[in-house]
């Protein structure tokens, strides 16, 4: 068996940073020319011979992606400050910065998660609530992507709301979620659409009145908001307290 060993170079590269599909056909013939070299053989005095090669027919089963290396060396860049400071302050360049604090996997609390009025998800930012709709659509015209949303959705939440501080101290809403609301607005742009290009006109009027409670609640909300949640006891779904804040 022979093995050729290659360097890959970004002008062999895609968009994703992995070598392009065509570009194996180069590297295929690169690695027949060293083989002929290395057992005495070269193209041209082949060819000076008589002997050529053409190829009649090609099959190609990619296994996995030739990546470049650069793309692992620019992602850890950003993470050397932070591995430097690990270092100089505890003398390891790994350290778990949260000693004492863990997650209960074991028992998560989804529901106070969504639906709380500390920090809920839904309850600080009820108009998210279309995203879910979204995803129901989005089940009726593509199921596999569907259970996807579902699936990220549904794995996301078990990991924050199992943290033993679920509500995620004095923020506003689940703030942990911010970074997920990108991939949200996909289903939520699909309800949007479906809709409001509805020709049921009631159901349109009546979404819209639905959207407008929900972006009064979340700005009366923002408007009265002041550091930390003040019911009667953080732990309990103080829906009293909650009502004053809006009204």
């Amino acid at each position: 068996m022979h093995k050729y060993k290659l360097r890959v170079y970004y002008e062999d590269t895609d968009a994703q940073g992995v070598v392009y599909y065509a570009n194996y056909l180069r590297y295929f013939e690169r690695a027949r020319t060293e083989y002929l070299r290395e057992v005495g053989y070269g193209q041209r005095s082949l060819m000076e011979k008589g002997g050529i090669f053409v190829v009649r027919k090609l099959e190609m089963k990619f296994k996995k992606p030739a990546i470049l290396l650069l793309l692992l060396f620019i992602f850890l860049i950003p993470l050397l400050p932070q591995f430097i400071y690990w270092k100089f302050l505890t003398g390891n360049f790994f350290h778990y910065a949260y000693e004492g604090e863990s997650f209960n996997w074991l028992k998560p609390e989804l529901l106070k998660f969504w639906f709380s009025t500390n920090n809920g998800l839904f309850v600080y930012a009820p108009i998210l609530l279309f995203s879910i709709l979204g995803v129901v659509i989005l089940f009726k015209e593509n199921r596999k992507q569907a259970i996807q949303f579902i699936l990220f959705f549904l794995v996301i939440s078990y990991v924050f709301s199992s943290w033993w501080c679920w509500w995620y101290g004095c923020s506003y809403g689940s703030r942990n979620f911010v970074e997920y609301l990108v991939p949200l607005s996909i289903p939520f742009c699909l309800f949007v659409q479906r809709t409001f290009t509805s020709r049921f006109t009631s159901v349109k009027y009546f979404l819209f009145g639905v959207a407008v409670f929900f972006i009064f609640i979340n700005l009366k909300i923002i408007y009265k908001y002041d550091d930390c949640f003040y019911g009667v006891n953080s732990e309990l779904w103080d829906w009293s307290t909650y009502y004053k804040l809006i009204f």
